[in-house]
């Protein structure tokens, strides 16, 4: 059977090795495809590895991860997004919901509950958790 698969995206490194560690711990046999910076490298990585789940910053420097999602087209691509976001809005709406309003299969806060991600993983990835 194939290892599940998945790229992350996101400007700030302190969250990408907590992904990358919190994943790795977890699930063994994750197989993380690619790291991105920004919104065009994070399409980059999505259109070239075509993962079984991605986990996206709506927020980063450059192409946003918002437009991103909306090129990634995930209703269509069939590959979950789970959308993460700091905060803050220069359109006065929640980027989260924007998010959602764009495919995100879920979102989260940067400070979100680790056992809800953790849910949101095993169901959209359709990855059985390592027994601990």
């Amino acid at each position: 059977m194939r290892s599940p698969t998945s790229i992350l995206a996101d400007d700030e490194p302190q969250l990408l090795a907590f992904l990358r560690s919190s994943l790795a711990a977890r699930w063994p046999e994750l197989e993380i495809l690619g790291e991105a910076p920004d919104g065009l490298a994070a399409i980059e990585l999505f259109e070239a590895r075509r993962p079984d789940v991605a986990f996206l910053d709506v927020r980063m420097p450059g192409l946003s991860g918002l437009d991103a999602l909306e090129i990634m087209d995930p209703e269509h691509s069939g590959i979950p997004v789970i959308a993460v976001s700091g905060g803050g809005t220069s359109t006065g709406t929640d980027p989260l919901v924007l998010a959602s309003t764009l495919g995100a299969s879920r979102t989260f806060p940067k400070d979100f509950d680790y056992e809800d991600f953790v849910r949101a993983v095993d169901e959209l990835a359709g990855v059985a958790p390592a027994m601990a």
